[in-house]
């Protein structure tokens, strides 16, 4: 509980939000590694090719989680596709899928593309999506990235 007497979300990694802890220890569990990595693989569809940056997303209203990533396939062209960000779905983290949305055609079928098209070099280079619990259901994602322009 908060000082508000709220719930919240505490991050145990330094003694910041700890006001007393005699006789206790901070220790760290070693990581594992999924034995089925990669959870998702580039060129799984004809617009995706390597797979760059990626930002996770759990949305606790759904239970759901979200992965917002990077696919190119070559060298920023004119062709729309040769850069794009994409999302993928899953309920546990480990396996994945690639929803069918009406935002971008690939020979007038359905992708999982969010955004395509040629605005600068890097074709939105290190993206970030948070949410924003004060926007409505559907508008309450928003995507922070670099991108230098010509």
């Amino acid at each position: 509980m908060d000082s508000k007497g709220e719930s919240s979300t505490v991050l145990f990694v330094d003694d910041d939000e700890i006001l007393y802890r005699a006789g206790t220890r901070r220790t760290a569990a070693q990581a594992k590694r999924f034995s089925g990595n990669p959870v998702i693989r580039g060129a799984a569809t004809p617009w995706e090719g390597w797979l760059g940056w990626c930002s996770v997303h759990h949305d606790t209203s759904t239970g759901e989680y979200r992965l917002w990533y990077q696919s190119y396939k070559k060298k920023p062209s004119s062709d729309p596709l040769s850069s794009v960000v994409c999302v993928a779905t899953s309920k546990d983290g480990n396996n994945w899928r690639r929803p069918n949305l009406h935002h971008h055609l690939f020979e007038e079928a359905p992708t999982n593309i969010v955004i395509a098209g040629n605005r600068g070099y890097s074709h939105r280079y290190s993206c970030s999506v948070i949410e924003d619990p004060l926007r409505t259901f559907d508008d309450r994602f928003i995507m922070a990235y670099y991108d230098f322009g010509r």
